[in-house]
């Protein structure tokens, strides 16, 4: 789902007090500086950050895109969470396409 979405903005305003955030970048290389590109995302559930890393992930496909990095920053510390969401958009991507 794109941030465009309802709920991220209703989040969004919400969030102020939350001291979780996940953050993910997502990159695409190119055959100069000029050509390649990264989009980089913060939500405040993991669930968003897993479903909006789907999304771009599917948007610049034809890029081929991948998850360049991914990390929880909590009580301003922070940890690597790359294999989690690389793992949860596979298992996500399984079931639906055996309609589980």
């Amino acid at each position: 789902m794109a941030t465009e979405n309802w709920k991220y903005r209703e989040m969004n305003k919400n969030a102020l007090n939350e001291k979780d955030y996940y953050w993910a970048s997502i990159a695409w290389d190119g055959y100069s500086e000029e050509t390649e590109g990264e989009q980089t995302i913060m939500r405040y559930k993991i669930e968003y950050l897993f479903e909006d890393v789907a999304y771009y992930l599917d948007k610049f496909k034809g890029r081929d895109a991948y998850l360049a990095c991914a990390s929880h920053e909590f009580n301003g510390e922070e940890k690597d969470i790359t294999s989690l969401v690389l793992n949860e958009i596979s298992t996500k991507k399984e079931k639906d396409k055996h309609g589980k």
